[in-house]
């Protein structure tokens, strides 16, 4: 099997991305979270998702989207690795998202108790 290189932006935001993988399907809205790119850029990163969904003869569900799983392949991206390094930026107490803010305050008034 051809491995796959494709070029892409930096992931942006970690958490949309992760919300995406586990969405069936991804639309330019999603891509652009993700990695908080410009409508042409997500239109040409699902081009390429979209060249492998053809080379495996996956089927178009909803017009506008590809599949996400094939998607973050095409993309190169390790969603357990993602996870992993999120789960570890919050136990450091360094993630900049809002789940992890929330979080944080929980956690703190548990360990006074």
């Amino acid at each position: 099997m051809q491995e796959i290189k494709t070029r892409r932006p930096m992931i942006a935001d970690t958490e949309a991305a992760i919300k995406a993988y586990y969405k069936m399907y991804i639309g330019n809205k999603e891509i652009m979270q993700i990695f908080g790119c410009s409508e042409i850029t997500a239109i040409r990163l699902k081009k390429k998702a979209r060249e492998l969904e053809s080379e495996r003869n996956v089927m178009t569900v909803i017009p506008y989207h590809v599949d996400a799983e094939i998607a973050f392949e095409a993309w190169s991206i390790d969603v357990e690795k993602l996870i992993r390094n999120r789960q570890k930026l919050i136990k450091l107490g360094l993630a900049d998202s809002t789940e992890a803010k929330e979080k944080a305050p929980r956690e703190e008034a548990r360990s006074a108790e």
